[in-house]
Parts: structure tokens; C-alpha cells; sequence
């Protein structure tokens, strides 16, 4: 176990360890260039930017309404999220559910484009006006936000970089507060797994092939379990356990469509990007095979069956 990304290449390219299953952008090109066999290929691993979805939340409602949402997800800039934080080895994420789950994804959903024009002009259109420090005001309050991002998620400090700016743009100030992660979801959660006090928050979530988990994270049952979004919605759970006892598969699946493009409407999650699973494997090795989950994990046997030294 390696709690620093530099310590870990620099012991795999000191032979001291024989393999990295997740590679971080940094270490792709000095890897290559030590003769590793770097693999990069779509993987099931999501950052998200959470928007505290509990209808009983006690603070900034506004939060709540679904052209706020929306606004705020044409503030993404999903490509220089990419770009910068993940080198290229991500995709814009949109769905709950990552296209490489293959056909549980719903191919019709697309990520919101990035326009800073339509996200004020949907805020302008509530009637949410800029104060004279250029931070609108929604109900009589600012519209000034904690974001808590977890230390354990190597990504999110770049990422709020990047939204940061851009939210100001459209008369919206983000705060960072960086928390260790049981202290993070602690306050996410906060008081008693009610979900009543945070506004954002940025971390990640890693899919299964199958989307029934995914799925289950915003009902109201996960409440002081898997939720984190505080999210729910009656008539969403009454779609969850329809598509549990759904026995064939092609109508369970059109019904997993549908429940995506509803949480895509009401938005707990504004999605950022599907990063890539990068692996990389020592050269003496052979028969190392990277899928969407990773080349070592408990689903998945095919390289502990196939890898063998050469």
C-alpha cells in the first residue's frame, strides 16, 4: 500500500514491486519511457460534483431547484478537467451508469455542454441578481458555497481549481473545505444521517458491470449507508425495486435507461469525467490484462489466470 503516488512509481521502476493497477496520469509517460507495458483502457471509476439533494436541507433551497442544477452543470469544464487533471486519460462523464458497463449505459445521454452565456441566463431568468461584489443573491442570501473534497481523492483539489473561476463567472463563489474522508462524509451527513447542512461536494465513485449498486446509492434507503447526496425520491425507488424484479433483461434495461435520464434531470450528481483504467506491469511479466475494473480485483480472475513470467 502506497499513500503517495511518486513513492509508488519509484518502487515499481526500482523492481522493489511488479505492477500498478492504477497509474496516475503523472507516472504514464516516465513508465513508458522505463520499458513498462503502460494499458490504458475505458474504466468504471467517476469523479462527481455533488449537489446536497435532500428536499429537507435547511440551507441555500435554491440549491434544490432543477434550473439551478442545470445551471451549474453548463458551468463544467469538462475537458479542461481532463486535460489538466487527468492528461488525457478520462472521458466526460454524464450518467450514473459509465458507458463501459457496456449496454446498461444509456447511449442517449450526452454531457452538458460547457456555456458560461446559457448558465447565466438561466440564473438571470430566476431572477437571481449579482450583488455589488458580483455573487448573485438567492432568497435574500449569497450564493456562496462550502464545497468539502476529501484528501483521499487525489483529483479534487485540481478540479475545484478549475471550477472555481468559471462559478464566479456565472456570479457563484465556491469555497473549498478539504476534509479527511470519514470526517468529510461526517459532515455530509450531518446531524444523524439526515443529510440537512452541506451544500457541494466533490469526490468519486468506482461502478460495477452490473448498474443495480449505482443505482441503489441515491434511494432513500441508502440514507446513513452509501448515500451522499442525500438524495430522495419516491417515485425513483419505486423504479429501483421495479428493475430488481425484472427478470428479463432487455425490459430491465430499458427500465435502467429510464431511471438514468431521471437522475440526469434532477441532477444529485453533476458527473466530471470516466477516468480510464491505467495499469502497468513490470517487463519480466507476461499475460497481464487490463479490463474496465482494473486488472486485479474480485471480480475479475483474467490476469490472475493468465500472467506468468516470461
Amino acid at each position: 500500500m502506497f499513500s503517495n503516488d511518486d513513492a509508488m512509481i519509484s518502487a515499481l521502476k526500482a523492481h522493489e514491486i511488479d505492477a500498478v493497477e492504477a497509474v496516475p496520469a503523472t507516472g504514464i509517460k516516465t513508465l513508458k519511457g522505463a520499458g513498462f507495458a503502460v494499458s490504458d483502457v475505458p474504466g468504471l471509476d467517476q469523479t462527481d460534483f455533488i449537489i446536497n439533494s435532500n428536499p429537507r436541507k435547511l440551507h441555500h433551497r435554491e440549491l434544490l431547484n432543477l434550473k439551478v442544477k442545470e445551471a451549474f452543470a453548463h458551468a463544467v469544464d469538462r475537458q479542461q478537467i481532463i486535460s489538466v487533471v487527468f492528461l488525457g486519460t478520462a472521458k466526460p462523464a454524464y450518467s450514473i451508469v459509465p458507458p463501459s458497463t457496456g449496454a446498461w449505459s444509456n447511449p442517449n445521454l450526452k454531457p452538458e455542454t460547457f456555456d458560461v452565456a446559457l448558465a447565466n441566463k438561466i440564473l438571470d431568468g430566476l431572477g437571481y441578481k449579482r450583488g455589488s461584489d458580483g455573487i448573485r443573491v438567492a432568497d435574500g442570501h449569497k450564493m456562496s458555497y462550502d464545497v468539502i473534497t476529501p484528501t483521499s481523492v487525489s483529483s479534487a483539489n485540481r478540479t475545484f481549481q478549475i471550477l472555481q473561476p468559471d462559478f464566479r463567472k456565472i456570479g457563484v463563489q465556491l469555497k473549498q473545505k478539504a476534509l479527511d474522508a470519514p470526517a468529510a462524509f461526517a459532515e455530509m451527513s450531518a446531524p444523524n444521517n439526515k443529510y440537512l447542512n452541506y451544500d457541494l461536494a466533490l469526490w468519486d465513485w468506482t461502478s460495477l458491470i452490473d448498474p443495480d449498486f449505482m443505482l441503489s446509492v441515491v434511494t432513500c434507503a441508502q440514507y446513513g449507508g452509501w448515500s451522499d447526496s442525500g438524495y430522495c425520491d419516491k417515485h425513483y425507488d419505486a423504479m429501483y425495486s421495479q428493475q430488481q424484479l425484472t427478470p428479463n433483461q432487455d425490459a430491465r434495461r430499458a427500465l435502467v435507461w429510464k431511471m438514468q435520464k431521471y437522475l440526469y434531470d434532477h441532477r444529485p450528481y453533476i458527473w466530471l469525467a470516466n477516468d480510464d483504467s491505467v495499469a502497468a506491469v513490470s517487463p519480466k511479466w507476461d499475460g497481464f490484462v487490463n479490463t474496465p475494473q482494473g486488472p486485479f480485483n474480485e471480480l475479475s480472475i483474467r490476469s490472475l489466470t493468465t500472467l506468468h513470467k516470461k
